[in-house]
């Protein structure tokens, strides 16, 4: 088999099913659909934050997921993980669809859906990044912004799908859609042979990404530091990116100073994607190049002085939506490069199960960081300064942490 050839088709295969999977990130508009329908769905009127709490599942359990799908990789192979990702994706959608209660809800999406698409994007993540040991970063910030993008381009189905069929319809054509194609594209997915390695491929010196001394199990990297510097930077980059996300329509009529109808609001949420989508290929293929931790020290530095920057903006769109997006890019990227650090790290073979631990600085952060931000913001009596102001600091904190890892690992030498 003339493997060189097959490591693009898995990559492909990784990237199409990643776009499928990121659709429910297009939670925004599911909860919309529930919201428009709870009458005849719920039998009475739900409560936004209730219903929130089935995409805080379905991000939450990605940590349990990743270290699941890569510990029964050795049993069924990467391809067989994404089947059973599949299998179980197109059941929680399923159940989704034919909820009658808010916990249902929870279950089918946040709970069983949760668990396929986080095994498909943990397995697809860290399995292409095997293949391509010379340009990990690039190879993981692609099939990281290709998840990205299915919640940049199937917003422009969803809405209509949901006012024309409505809400439960629509997941019930999803999950058949999602399930199928995930299934299929498992067959196309596949580890390398143990010990291959692309031809006239040469290791990088230790100054740039690695290589790790030897590969880690799961257990020998929870009792090293460097892994818990790792993870609370990861913490410090997914809690301000999500934040400035999440919060991307209010600040944009706060401090961008759109008013209420503007068109524009809509777009800024479409702006932002793009940019979260585009920093995990961009920095991803620039770690390649300077190094990961230089790459991600320039990041923190970014989201530092944009965080600062918009602390100050006041009814200014253009200048709000330029710091906005070098955030979510930074965000992204962080997504794009932890995938290979924690391979250079730790060694690429167990890494299917360690980044998955390692993940849990990004589903901490996810977690805790949002409602952190918001609570500060809402002890502002609505302004966004003081928490901007944090986000700069844990932009800081987040460089000085990445600076640790640098002085660490020279000590190991």
């Amino acid at each position: 088999m003339d493997y060189m050839k097959k490591r693009w088709t898995v990559v492909a295969a990784s990237c199409i099913v990643n776009v499928f999977i990121g659709i429910t990130y297009c939670w925004s508009i599911f909860q919309s659909g529930f919201m428009s329908e709870s009458e005849e769905i719920f039998g009475a009127t739900v409560v936004a934050s209730s219903l929130a709490l089935a995409f805080t599942f379905n991000t939450g359990v990605g940590p349990i997921t990743m270290i699941t799908g890569g510990a029964m990789k050795k049993k069924f192979g990467a391809g067989g993980v994404v089947k059973i990702g599949a299998v179980l994706t197109l059941l929680g959608l399923l159940l989704t669809s034919m909820a009658h209660s808010v916990p249902m809800v929870w279950i089918g999406f946040g709970i069983v859906a949760g668990f396929g698409v986080g095994m498909i994007n943990g397995i697809t993540t860290t399995n292409t990044g095997l293949w391509f040991p010379e340009m990990r970063g690039t190879i993981a910030g692609l099939t990281t912004a290709f998840f990205g993008l299915g919640s940049i381009l199937f917003p422009f189905v969803l809405r209509p799908l949901i006012g024309s069929i409505g809400i439960a319809k629509t997941f019930m054509i999803l999950a058949v859609l999602i399930g199928i194609v995930a299934f299929i594209c498992g067959f196309f997915i596949a580890a390398p042979p143990e010990g291959w390695v692309p031809d006239g491929y040469v290791p990088p010196t230790p100054k740039k990404n690695g290589p790790a001394p030897k590969n880690y199990t799961w257990n020998e990297m929870i009792q090293d530091k460097r892994y818990y510097v790792a993870v609370i930077a990861f913490l410090c980059f997914s809690s301000a990116g999500l934040f400035v996300i999440q919060s991307a329509t209010g600040m944009a009529k706060t401090i961008g100073g759109l008013p209420k109808e503007s068109a524009l609001i809509a777009y800024t949420v479409s702006f932002i994607g793009i940019a979260n989508s585009g920093g995990r290929l961009l920095w991803g293929s620039i770690s390649d190049k300077i190094g990961r931790y230089k790459a991600l020290m320039a990041m923190g530095v970014i989201v530092a002085i944009s965080g600062f920057c918009l602390s100050k903006v006041n009814q200014s769109y253009g200048i709000f939506l330029i710091f906005a997006m070098l955030i979510a890019a930074c965000y992204g990227g962080s997504m794009g490069v932890y995938p290979a650090l924690t391979a250079d790290n730790f060694g690429p073979k167990n890494n299917g199960i360690n980044y998955g631990i390692m993940f849990i600085g990004f589903a901490l952060g996810g977690y805790v960081g949002p409602k952190f931000f918001t609570t500060l913001m809402e002890q502002s009596g609505g302004s966004y300064a003081m928490p901007l102001t944090i986000v700069a600091v844990f932009g800081v904190v987040a460089v000085i942490l990445i600076f640790l890892l640098v002085k660490f690992r020279e000590g190991m030498k």
